[in-house]
């Protein structure tokens, strides 16, 4: 039933009810004033009478009461009867013309000073009965009967009049129910068949005079609705989109979608795999049959089956790359991965999958295939020839490793055997100076100062070479290594040497490292004595020893400010009997930085340098003992 009917039901109901309900409680109201009226009446009556009968009822004079009584009867049309009983409960006189009626008989026995008052039914009709003293305090009591016709027809007559007014309340209602209803439903009718029309799929103007005219609530649920189709319009909108992005991003991948219902034999492809089949998008009755019939021949069997075993089992995914044949005869290679849905008993529904066309991948994939063969046999080829070739140079490192330790035992013997003619050279050409010296001339005791500085320098090359020899073949004992004390050792050994030197030296205390005390000396006394002899010509001559960091490592250095060094030459530092400066400078073998080389090397150190010439130089270095 629509709303419309049923809010003009419900109007005209309640209508109807209070009529209803109006029409009982005014027949009420009316039954009650009119029995209310007849009591007045009756007691009013019973005053009248009791006031002209009493005397005669005492006197029991019968005749006239019973005249009097006919008279009050006739004279009303609402009374039936009238009667009195004596002071002895006796049926004194009464207005029946036939005799008095035994309906009546029960009434005779009432007694008492209150009013009563009943009703009974007699087949002339409904009579009502008001019985009351005649005189207060004595026996004789007065009946009055009224006839309940009267009420009766009288309340007919209004509930008529009642029902009249209902029938009109109620047409009347019915009409405001259809006007009222058709304000009501009218604007939800018209929002109903604008939203049927709506998701037909129709323009619709949701802005109509007709809905804007409706309740505070039909305008709410217009707008909610509005708001809802704005919503709806933004989510297919967006939904294309998605659509459009997913369509192109599936052409981008060449990758395809597809929907099988298994039950309905029906199959849905993308647009995507129409391209990929070479075929032109939704021209093409997409089925199982039809797809197998581009597969290659020679994979047919291999697709049906892995399709089969997909749909029997779950525990066989299906996920397989095999060929296809387009119509013009090209070969492709795709992928398929698909998942089965399957019904509560585990029967088969529909398979929801993907195709991709990997040809290209696979072409790369073949290619990538013949590369790694071919670099495969070049890598072996190469790992042949390298294993030969350390096996070369293992041998070679071997030999030269034979010929260095014969070197440095030869190195070592010749200047062991040096020692002994130096020795000699010198002394005797001191013994010459001293006691000869008188008979030679100036150039004699010139040549004889040139045989021991020669043998003096000697000496001197052969200790270098010594101890070159001797950081090479000792054994590190690694520990730690106050370089802070060492380096004062080195300057004061050295100021001993020439006390009238006025030079400055800084060394940062607590300069601790790990490593080698006797070889991490040699190193200091070498770069300190290097500074040491390069400031000589330098009048503010400073030495400093210190430390920094490179990152989180610990680097060590010497610094002074004497006579530097061209940083072209630096890589010539480190090698033995190397000099950048001329013996008429500075004296030296070559061979001291040639030992600090080795040093650093026995503590898997590195050791570099930063100077320029005539400003001093910086000899950096780190010290990581293995």
């Amino acid at each position: 039933m629509k709303l419309r009917y049923k809010i003009t039901l419900l109007i005209c109901g309640v209508a109807l009810s209070i009529a209803t309900a109006t029409t009982y409680w005014a027949s009420n109201l009316l039954s009650d004033a009119l029995l209310e009226r007849f009591e007045d009446e009756g007691q009013f009556i019973a005053h009248s009478l009791s006031e002209t009968l009493t005397i005669q009822v005492l006197e029991k004079e019968v005749g006239p009461v019973f005249d009097s009584l006919h008279k009050v009867v006739a004279a009303s049309t609402q009374l039936d009867y009238i009667f009195i009983t004596g002071f002895d409960g006796t049926l004194f006189a009464h207005s029946f013309s036939g005799g008095f009626p035994a309906a009546l008989v029960p009434m005779l026995s009432t007694n008492g000073d209150e009013e009563q008052i009943s009703r009974y039914n007699t087949p002339d009709g409904s009579v009502i009965h008001i019985s009351q003293p005649l005189i207060r305090g004595m026996d004789a009591r007065l009946h009055i009967g009224f006839n309940d016709n009267i009420i009766q027809i009288k309340i007919t007559q209004l509930r008529y009049t009642l029902a009249l007014i209902a029938i009109s309340i109620t047409v009347f209602a019915m009409a405001i129910g259809a006007l009222l209803s058709h304000r009501v439903t009218e604007p939800l009718n018209q929002l109903t068949r604008a939203i049927q029309r709506f998701g037909r799929g129709e323009l619709i103007d949701f802005d109509s005079a007709r809905v804007k005219r409706g309740s505070e609530e039909v305008a709410e649920l217009y707008q909610a609705f509005k708001t809802m189709v704005a919503a709806r319009e933004e989510s297919l909108k967006e939904l294309r989109r998605s659509e459009a992005s997913l369509a192109e991003a599936q052409h981008t991948a060449k990758l395809g979608n597809w929907d099988w219902n298994i039950q309905a034999g029906t199959l849905y492809w993308s647009d995507e795999i129409y391209r990929i089949f070479g075929l032109t998008p939704q021209a093409f009755d997409a089925t199982y049959e039809a797809f197998l019939k581009s597969v290659h021949p020679e994979d047919h069997t291999r697709v049906t089956e892995a399709v089969n075993c997909a749909i029997a089992s779950d525990d066989t995914p299906y996920n397989i790359d095999h060929r296809i044949v387009l119509p013009d005869g090209t070969i492709r290679v795709v992928h398929e991965q698909a998942q089965v849905f399957r019904d509560p008993a585990g029967g088969a529904l529909r398979m929801l999958g993907t195709v991709q066309d990997i040809t290209e991948r696979k072409r790369v994939e073949d290619e990538l295939a013949q590369h790694r063969f071919h670099l495969e046999e070049l890598v072996e080829a190469r790992t042949t020839s390298l294993k030969q070739r350390e096996a070369e140079l293992s041998t070679l490192t071997e030999r030269l490793q034979a010929s260095n330790q014969e070197l440095e035992a030869f190195s070592y013997s010749v200047s062991h055997d040096l020692r002994a003619p130096l020795r000699a050279i010198d002394g005797f050409s001191l013994a010459l100076q001293e006691d000869y010296g008188r008979q030679l001339d100036e150039t004699g005791h010139d040549y004889l100062q040139r045989v021991r500085k020669g043998a003096q320098k000697m000496s001197t090359l052969i200790d270098d070479l010594l101890q070159l020899s001797r950081i090479t073949r000792t054994e590190l004992k690694p520990g730690p290594v106050d370089l802070s004390q060492l380096a004062e050792q080195a300057v004061e050994e050295l100021r001993r040497g020439e006390p009238e030197r006025d030079i400055q030296t800084t060394i940062t205390p607590a300069l601790q490292a790990h490593g080698d005390a006797t070889l991490i000396g040699v190193l200091l006394g070498n770069l300190i004595g290097n500074a040491w002899k390069f400031t000589r010509q330098q009048p503010h001559a400073h030495i400093e020893v210190g430390h920094c960091y490179e990152g989180e490592q610990e680097v060590f250095f010497v610094r002074d400010n004497g006579a530097g060094f061209d940083m072209k030459y630096a890589h010539k530092l480190f090698k033995a009997f190397q000099r950048l400066h001329g013996l008429d400078q500075f004296e030296g073998t070559g061979i001291g930085l040639a030992t600090v080389q080795r040093v650093i090397n026995r503590h898997n150190g590195r050791i570099w340098t930063a100077a320029e010439a005539g400003k001093g130089a910086t000899f950096f270095f780190t010290l990581s003992p293995g």
